[in-house]
């Protein structure tokens, strides 16, 4: 099978500011696993509400999949796991 991603950005205005919503539809072939990187940050760290926030003030929210941080050369990557099948999440971004 073939490695496939549809991506659609969207603002989405709401009080107290503005997001660009990320929606990606992905279908990864049997038995393979890929990791999408979110973002990159000198240092993360996750809220009450599961809200990532980089040390520079980006936040990011993502729905549908499981986030973690890698350390990589003096800063923090923002990862996420692609397991194989057809699956759709979402990254929220805020500054």
């Amino acid at each position: 099978g073939e490695f496939s991603v549809e991506e659609s950005l969207l603002p989405h205005y709401a009080l107290g500011g503005a997001e660009l919503v990320r929606k990606f539809q992905l279908s990864v072939p049997a038995g393979e696993s890929w990791t999408f990187r979110a973002g990159v940050a000198a240092s993360w760290i996750q809220d009450e509400h599961g809200d990532w926030i980089a040390s520079d003030g980006l936040r990011i929210r993502v729905m549908g999949a499981e986030a973690r941080i890698r350390k990589q050369s003096g800063a923090e990557e923002l990862l996420v796991a692609l397991a194989s099948g057809t699956q759709t999440f979402e990254i929220r971004m805020a500054w």
